[in-house]
Order: C-alpha cells, then structure tokens, then sequence
C-alpha cells in the first residue's frame, strides 16, 4: 500500500480559518466581500488555458450583477426562471449574480455546441423549468437564435448580458428574498429523456460552503484554479461559489483548454502558487497519461494543498501513481482529498481533514458482494482497495441504510448511503413523486429524517466512509451521470438489426475508470450476415457499430469503445420479460453470453462531452 493510514501518520496541521460572517443570502455575502475589499480581483479567466483574458474584482462583480439585476426586473418577475447558455467565463458568473439580485432562479445548463448536437436535453430542461428568458454572451447570440429558430426551442426569449448598460446599478433595490429562496436549479442527470433540476435554496448553498470551507481549511488569502464547466455541480458550487464565499481568488479556463493539454492545469497551478484545486478522478489520469517529463520539469506543486478527487469513484491506484509521478514537482501526497458528494446535498457530503493523507484500506471483494466490509491484507487475492472519503461537516448526519427494511444497518454492513442536514436541496423542481421517494426517508427503527437517499452504497470503517457501489442503475463515466435505461433506449433504435427492447447498457470497472458497455441483441434476419470471418460480415459488424456509436455520440455525448453483440434472447429475463441488467453484467464479466463478436478497440481520448453533465 503506497500510502500509510493517517492514523500512523503525523501530518501538519493548517491553521484553524474563521469563517464569514453571518449572511441569508448570496446577495449579502457578495456585498459583504464587495464593502470590505472591492479591489480585490475575486476571478481571473485563461482563455486559452494560459494567457489571462479578463477579471473581475469583487466591486466589479457586484456592480454588474446589480445592473444586470435592473434589467431583468424590468421585463420579468421575481422567481421567475432564467436560463444562463453561457460559455465558461466571467459573463456565466455575472449573469448568476445578476438573477440572484433580482431575485430570480438561475437555470445553468449546456448549450448546444453545434446545430447537428441534439438538442433534446436542452428541450426537457425547458420543459421542466419554463424560463422566462434565456441569457448568454454577446459572441454566442446569434448562433443560438439560429439554432434554435427551426425547433421547439424556436419561442425562446434570448438576450446577452454583456452588452447591459453598467451605469444603472443605483437604480437597484435588493429583492425581498430569504435564505428560504430558491437561487439556482441544478440539472443533474447526464442522459436526455429525464433531466431533474434539483431546488438549491440560498440557506442550502451557503450550508454547503461552510461545510467546504470547514473541511478544506479555506480563507480568502487562498487561490483555487478550476476548470470544469461551470453549469456542473462541481464547477459552479465548488469552483465559483466556495471560493467566494471565503474571500478568495479564483482562476478559470475553459473545460476544453484542459482536456486538450491537460498540463494547462497544473501550469496554472504552478504559475499562481494556488492552494487548491480538484476534478474526478479520470482528470488525474489524464494528467499521467498526457503530461510529459519535460513538461512535469518544469512544475512547481509545493503550494498544492488540497487536491480534491470526487464525483466518481477515487481509485487508489490513480492516486498512488499521480503522487508518484508529480512527487519530483514538489507534490505530497498528503495533499489529495479525496470526498464524497452529489447535487442533491448541494455537493459535498464527506471529506476527510486537509493535510492528512488519503486513507487506502483492502477489504474482501466477496464480502462486498455479500454486503459485508470485511478488511483483509494486499496479500489476500480476494482484496479490493477502497478509498476512503471522510467524514460529515457541519453538522451534516450519515446513516447506513438497508434499503429495504430502511432500518440502520449494523456495524461493518453494506447499505444505502443516506445523508441528513442543512446542505440537503429541497427536491426535484416539479416532481412531487420524486422527491418523496428521494429526499423522504424516515429510518423505520428510529422514526428519524427525512433523509435523502443517494442511491450509492457503502459503509463506514474506522470513522470513515467508503463507498462499494450503486443501487441504481446509473452510469458514470468520467464523472457524468448516464441513466442506462435512456442508453438502451437510444441504441436500440440505432439499427433494423438491434431486437426490439434488446440492449443492456452498464459499465465495468477498470483501474483508470468505469468503461461503458452495451450488449446487443442481433434480430435473427442479420445475424447469418454478421457470424463468419468474411469480409461481408466484417462490414455488416462495423456498419452497425459505427450507427451505434454514432447515435450514442449524438444523443448522450457518450463515447462507446465496449459493444458486444448476441443473439436473440440472449439477454436475462425475468419471467414477466424484464431485462436484468445487473445479472447481464455479471454474465458479461464471466464471459457467459453467448456472444456473436465483440468491438473493442482502444478507448477514444477523452472530449469535452465526458466532464459536462
């Protein structure tokens, strides 16, 4: 094991970080930072990931929100919904601040990239929300309206916010508004047939910061670089708003900037001395992957304090080896953080303390599967590492929770991880039903909760959580949400050759991440054209592979290296007809589908697609 406990380990501790004062609402904390140090430049965005194209001081950020604040209250009303298809960047984060000082629900969410990207995810958010108005950037204006013009999306009400006049914000007047209010709709599930804004009220945003702010031992004379895209969860809460909430400076690029050289990101570590950054897991891989050891020569990581990986499972082995490998920059290991969080408890939920080192421990893997945590030794082949994620902040509570007696598991068991506290959102916006299922749980042997359901497994050990899996059947790849059902749904209907309600979609584990897999069910029509080593079957194979991939691309923005082909029925069934797709994925893992031939060809690079929820 390449990192000791951190219970056998001194580790040095930072100093304890008073935090803001007292506030409702995001109006007043933004205007407390504004009165008490307006100069200071609270952002600074990379183009390009290198060369510094714009900032905004804290006085700046609060004069355009207020006169963007002015014109939105002139057209619409309070609480109305306002949908922000910007670009990562400075105007993204004046927009938010501008429907928050007008008292509005802010709606961030992805635009279209290009008119042949569908388009569909865009119109269920829409759907869901009904925004009053749309805003973006000056430079992207008229490519959405033109985009928009020939689909349901055609009635939109569409302004940019940088061409608002800056000289009205006297005519401002704070909205009566509480921490009670909702501020932000957060969009959560990657797939396109069923997005769900989840409610963020102030009170809920600001609990979130604080706890952030407790486990990561952040002040305002703290620099923090981020880059994921700032409509995702982890980019706008953990990126934009917990660093403003302490005071401190951020420095932003583009998602793309990154993915395209990925030593982007650690230059700008390097260059700014920053104390804090963070992605999922696969951005780490990358990093080794992608960054050479002339370009690791020139780093300077000693100021890197807080290395936090989340929103998909931390692996050991990406933590031993990036800390391996970025040792010689000046690198500790110590700096990783590894937590656990979700959109639906605002974002973080555990983490463990900054400076000490991750907690790596080997449990059995057949007594995970059986829903035990029991620990055993690297030596033993039955072990599997596990990461460990913290503990609560802020007065957050964990409950371990079998899922189907909803009674507290015991000791050392596996169960539903379930999160109670100030942090938790309020719901699904519209959907009644959902949000009792979701954040409705009373414990039926205390009568305690509501709790929210995660839907993830896991337990705690030694005063720490550690999650082993998921009850639902959700798929993340490079941290981003895919429901399977909407993945069959789309590549069922990619060829005439795919058997009707004949695709099951999952993903398996591998040691850089999860890989997506779709098994498909060949009608009997083609499947003579398909068997055999001829160059005709070779085409008829690649002909709908490529359909596959094509479609999965288009309607999910996902990436599909792993599609293997069956025959007809071969797919477990329940008796009514149901498809088991974890039985299917056992079945795969064995080897025991009775496959026709199987596409697998080296996984593609990593896109901007695969960090964008």
């Amino acid at each position: 094991m390449a990192f000791p406990h951190a219970s056998s380990t001194a580790s040095q501790a930072m100093p304890s970080q008073s935090p803001p004062a007292a506030c409702r609402t995001w109006i007043e904390r933004l205007q407390q930072e504004a009165s008490k140090n307006p100069s200071r430049c609270a952002f600074t965005f990379l183009a390009q990931g290198e060369d510094e194209s714009g900032h905004l001081s804290y006085g700046e950020l609060d004069e355009r929100a207020r006169a963007i604040a002015v014109a939105l209250g002139d057209r619409i009303r309070p609480g109305s919904r306002v949908l922000l298809l910007h670009r990562s960047g400075l105007e993204f984060i004046a927009a938010l601040f501008g429907c928050l000082y007008a008292g509005l629900i802010a709606v961030p969410a992805l635009a279209p990239r290009a008119r042949r990207r569908s388009t569909d995810r865009l119109q269920s958010i829409v759907a869901d929300a009904c925004p009053a108005l749309v805003l973006t950037e000056s430079a992207t204006l008229a490519r959405l309206r033109h985009d928009f013009e020939a689909s349901p999306l055609a009635h939109l009400d569409i302004e940019a916010t940088d061409t608002i006049d800056p000289r009205v914000p006297d005519r401002w007047r704070e909205p009566p508004i509480d921490g009670d209010t909702v501020a932000i709709l957060q969009y959560t599930s990657g797939s396109t047939a069923r997005p769900r804004g989840v409610v963020l009220t102030h009170r809920a945003i600001l609990h979130n910061a604080e706890a952030t702010r407790q486990a990561f031992e952040s002040a305002g004379d703290y620099i923090h670089v981020g880059w994921l895209p700032l409509h995702h969860d982890m980019g706008l809460i953990g990126n934009v708003l917990g660093s403003l909430y302490v005071g401190g400076r951020t420095v932003l690029m583009p998602p793309e900037a990154f993915l395209m050289k990925p030593d982007r990101w650690l230059r700008a570590m390097s260059r700014y001395r920053a104390r804090s950054s963070g992605a999922p897991n696969f951005a780490y891989e990358l990093c080794l992957e992608r960054v050479s050891a002339a370009q690791r020569a020139t780093l300077d990581l000693r100021h890197w304090q807080v290395a936090f990986c989340g929103a998909e499972p931390v692996r050991a082995r990406t933590l031993q080896r990036f800390a391996e490998a970025f040792a010689p920059c000046g690198f500790r290991r110590e700096a990783f953080y590894p937590c656990y969080g979700l959109a639906e408890a605002t974002l973080l939920v555990t983490g463990g303390r900054a400076g000490e080192p991750p907690v790596i421990r080997p449990f059995s893997a057949r007594a995970l599967q059986e829903g035990r945590a029991l620990p055993v030794t690297n030596l033993d082949a039955d072990a599997r590492e596990l990461v460990g994620c913290g503990k609560t902040w802020n007065d957050q509570t964990l409950a371990i929770v079998d899922p189907a007696t909803r009674k507290v598991c015991a000791a050392g068991a596996v169960g539903e991880i379930c999160v109670r506290g100030g942090s938790v959102a309020s719901g699904y916006w519209q959907k009644a039903d959902a949000t009792k299922e979701t954040f409705g749980l009373m414990l039926a042997d205390t009568g305690e909760g509501p709790f929210l359901r995660t839907g993830d497994l896991g337990f705690v050990h030694d005063g720490a959580l550690y999650v082993s899996g998921r009850i639902k059947d959700l798929m993340i790849v490079a941290g981003r949400n895919h429901f399977a059902e909407d993945v069959e749904a789309t590549v069922e209907q990619a060829h005439d050759a795919i058997c009707p309600h004949g695709v099951a979609a999952f993903t398996v584990d591998a040691d850089t991440g999860e890989r997506p897999v779709v098994v498909v069910e060949i009608d009997r029509r083609y499947l003579l054209a398909m068997c055999g080593d001829t160059e005709a079957a070779t085409t008829a194979r690649d002909a709908i592979t490529r359909a596959i991939r094509a479609v999965a691309a288009e309607r999910h923005d996902l990436a599909l290296p792993f599609i293997c082909y069956v025959r007809p029925a071969a797919l477990p069934r329940t008796s009514s007809g149901k498809l088991q797709r974890h039985a299917a994925r056992a079945a795969y893992l064995a080897s025991a589908l009775p496959a026709i031939d199987e596409a697998l060809p080296p996984p593609p690079d990593r896109t901007l697609a695969d960090v964008e929820r």
